[in-house]
């Protein structure tokens, strides 16, 4: 786990720091797991913005209903192979993306968090 609060560590979400994990995957049918639960930002719309520019395919899983607070959580997986994103065991989980827009790309010279707290 990179980070786990509402403090966003913007160099770990940039299309350099996506270059450095591709680089790392161990083979085609790899998957790059996002955990983005957060209570003030929406982070999907920068996902979905690196998932476009690097060509990935991308799936959310979102667990919203559990008597659990612990339980639920926000997911973005990106993936080269679509097929790696198949996840049929967690089928009743997926949820919708947003259009990507490249407005919303980080880089290691640019994050723009007031753009992502528009969305929310």
């Amino acid at each position: 786990m990179a980070f786990s609060s509402d403090a966003i560590p913007a160099h770990l979400l940039t299309s350099e720091a996506l270059d450095v994990y591709l680089k790392h995957l161990r083979g085609p049918n790899s998957v790059l797991a996002f955990h983005i639960s957060n209570k003030v930002l929406d982070l999907r719309y920068v996902l979905a913005a690196l998932a476009a520019q690097k060509q990935l395919a991308v799936v959310r899983l979102n667990k919203r209903d559990s008597d659990n607070p612990a339980e639920l959580s926000d997911w973005v997986m990106l993936a080269r192979n679509p097929q790696a994103l198949q996840l049929n065991s967690f089928a009743s989980l997926i949820a919708p993306m947003p259009k990507p827009d490249d407005r919303m790309l980080w880089t290691d010279d640019y994050s723009n968090l007031y753009r992502v707290l528009l969305h929310r």
